[in-house]
């Protein structure tokens, strides 16, 4: 059977829709990663395979959340940006939905309970490096002299810095064609110990 068969086969018969479905067991969900990686791979991955993922975990027990997390962090070095950014708009409605529940700006960090903290951190780490590989890979084929690999990334480094010192200064004004995923949020944490601390001293 050639990969190209194969991908129909999946495609065709829904093999998502079962593995990531209502009814489905986590036994199956663990086997899953490998089929959304071979449509990564043969860029057949659906659009709509986003939501039907993210969709698997909610409601469900710990052990189900922490194996759906880890397969969207081993998914996201192997997909387009523009799947990452629909993952990312699922992470940022809980982070949104916890800020409302407490109707403040920023939340305790005690409210994010530590599978989801440590999923964010590895899903902002891999999301940026698949991001800047991204436009590396275009700004070489713009440019008719491509720089060198450590001269880009060390560009691309000082901008997201820049950036982020922007959004750091006035959040409100923050408008970047750079991505910055889980990282205001972490900052936000951060501020809210920073207070909390300050606060024990006094």
């Amino acid at each position: 059977m050639t990969e190209e068969t194969l991908k129909d086969w999946i495609l065709n018969n829904k093999v998502l829709d079962i593995i990531f479905g209502e009814n489905t067991h986590i036994e199956i969900v663990k086997r899953g990663g490998s089929i959304l990686k071979f449509l990564a791979k043969q860029n057949a991955l659906p659009e709509d395979s986003v939501e039907l993922i993210w969709r698997c975990q909610q409601g469900k027990h710990a052990e189900m959340v922490r194996v759906v997390y880890s397969i969207i962090q081993e998914l996201v070095p192997s997909i387009d940006v523009r799947y990452v950014d629909n993952f990312f708009v699922r992470i940022s409605q809980v982070s949104n939905a916890t800020r409302m529940a407490f109707n403040e700006t920023t939340v305790p960090a005690s409210q994010f309970d530590d599978k989801f903290l440590e999923f964010l951190k590895e899903f902002t780490l891999k999301a940026l490096e698949n991001f800047f590989k991204t436009r590396t890979q275009e700004c070489q084929m713009e440019e008719q002299h491509a720089r060198t690999y450590d001269d880009i990334i060390k560009e691309r480094e000082a901008k997201i810095v820049s950036n982020f010192k922007q959004y750091l200064s006035d959040p409100t004004s923050w408008n970047t064609e750079d991505k910055q995923y889980g990282l205001p949020i972490f900052w936000e944490l951060i501020q809210d110990r920073a207070v909390q601390v300050t606060s024990e001293l006094s």
